[in-house]
């Protein structure tokens, strides 16, 4: 999947995947991003900025496989959520500093993207989550 694709109205979009368990999948889908909720099911520590929202660019190679072993530190058994932004609103929120990427510590050329609690607000009103990824086929 790429990560920007031109669709028939021309807008750009940036994809993400993030890896979980499903529970909190159906968290975001039906409640969206919440600091709250992120932060109580933080893995990372006070260093990884809990309460955000970690995701890999689709754009990496070995994104959604990177994003399932992310979603390791949830469950045995994660799933990975594609979440899709309009590249203009990525663009903004990387300005303001809600959203960046950076290298994945321990991991040659691989970056991750941190969606801070501040840009929950735009991304539950424009971001879309097309696509559940369950390998153990539960759904």
């Amino acid at each position: 999947m790429p990560a920007t694709a031109i669709l028939a109205d021309n807008e750009r979009y940036k994809d993400f995947a993030h890896g979980t368990s499903l529970e909190n999948i159906d968290d975001i889908m039906n409640n969206g991003l919440s600091a709250n909720a992120a932060r109580e099911n933080s893995r990372g520590g006070l260093v990884n900025l809990p309460g955000s929202f970690f995701t890999v660019p689709l754009s990496e190679d070995g994104g959604i496989q990177r994003a399932y072993e992310f979603g390791l530190r949830h469950t045995e058994q994660p799933a990975v959520l594609i979440m899709r932004v309009p590249e203009n609103v990525f663009l903004q929120l990387e300005e303001t500093g809600a959203a960046f990427s950076r290298p994945i510590a321990g991991e040659e050329n691989a970056i991750e993207t941190v969606f801070r609690p501040e840009s929950f607000d735009i991304l539950n009103q424009l971001a879309e989550f097309p696509q559940i990824i369950d390998p153990y086929r539960r759904r």
